[in-house]
């Protein structure tokens, strides 16, 4: 009998979970396999959850190797929560319920797995592991005094830090010291000389909090980060999804319209009398220095259209203010705002 099961989706799960504090959180496993009526219960990857920056103790205190600081639980380090877990047999677990629409809408949502592919069969994982044989005698190497060790806001041999080393060993706190030094003697022996760039403080919708939790790393490093990137585009869903966003920004590939110029004013005017193309209505778009743009239709629901007309003929504009009407607000206008 073959018991292996073959397309099974992947999709992002929501779970209340009451915590021992009093409060009631959402837990948002993203990347999470679905066996819908198959299993009354959830499944988690310890190993997912660690790649997200999420500390897990699933070791049972009798078998941990120092049971007195053994915790047995899983630990969100940017939101301060510790989630106790207990045992059924050899497996640890936790109880959660399904969550009601006013809960997600008002609890705190917590994302124990990122939003990143997951592949648990990819070799990257061995080529990490690898990565840290060959630093056996690192304890050694950091007494060398020819070079100053570099201090960062992450603890040495911290949770994030290894996480950050499996990305790279220049993000790793112990390895890159070593890394730069080698980096230095041989742009020496090349001749070429190491530059580097900079930029203004540029405002960004993603705070260094939620960058910290994303990618595990320290507040500090994420403001840093912040500071040097220049976000072009951003999307927002109100719920969690079960479909990745496409990377794609085909936006980008028309004229921005920024400075207070690109700020735009959009109304729908309506006429008494048909067109010789048969139109009632059109919608205008007028800015501060009077441009003015006019697109006839024939009812309101062309409006989204006459959108990205603009959009193709002119650019994107910064902003747009626009009365309360909702084909001025919801389906294809909002999408191409967006």
């Amino acid at each position: 009998m073959n018991d292996k099961l073959y397309d099974v989706p992947i999709v992002t799960t929501a779970m209340a979970y009451d915590a021992p504090n009093g409060h009631m959180y959402i837990l948002i496993l993203a990347q999470s396999i679905y066996l819908g009526g198959l299993l009354d219960y959830s499944l988690i990857c310890p190993n997912q959850l660690r790649s997200n920056g999420i500390i897990v103790d699933n070791a049972p205190k009798r078998l941990s190797p120092n049971p007195l600081m053994a915790t047995h639980s899983i630990f969100v380090p940017n939101d301060d929560l510790r989630i106790p877990t207990d045992l059924k047999g050899v497996i640890s677990y936790f109880i959660t319920q399904t969550p009601t629409l006013q809960e997600i809408e008002t609890c705190k949502w917590i994302m124990l797995t990122s939003e990143n592919d997951w592949d648990p069969h990819s070799d990257i994982f061995k080529i990490h592991e690898s990565s840290y044989e060959n630093y056996e005698n690192l304890s050694e190497l950091v007494k060398d005094q020819t070079f100053l060790p570099i201090g960062t806001d992450i603890h040495r041999n911290s949770e994030v830090s290894l996480l950050l080393a499996a990305i790279s060993t220049a993000l790793s706190d112990d390895l890159f010291p070593f890394v730069l030094k080698d980096t230095v003697n041989l742009t020496y022996e090349k001749a070429v000389q190491v530059s580097a760039t900079s930029t203004t403080h540029r405002g960004t919708s993603i705070s260094k909090e939620y960058l910290s939790q994303l990618w595990g790393i320290s507040l500090n490093t994420a403001a840093q980060t912040l500071q040097v990137t220049t976000q072009k585009g951003i999307k927002n869903a109100v719920h969690p999804i079960v479909c990745r966003y496409a990377t794609k920004q085909s936006r980008l590939r028309y004229n921005q319209l920024g400075s207070r110029h690109g700020q735009f004013y959009s109304n729908t005017f309506f006429a008494t009398t048909r067109s010789t193309q048969r139109n009632t209505m059109a919608q205008l778009y007028v800015n501060d220095i009077k441009y003015m743009c006019i697109m006839p239709m024939k009812k309101k629901s062309e409006a989204p259209f006459t959108l990205q007309k603009l959009i193709q003929d002119i650019g994107v504009p910064a902003a747009i203010h626009c009365n309360g009407a909702k084909e001025l607000q919801l389906g294809k206008w909002r999408d191409y705002l967006q």
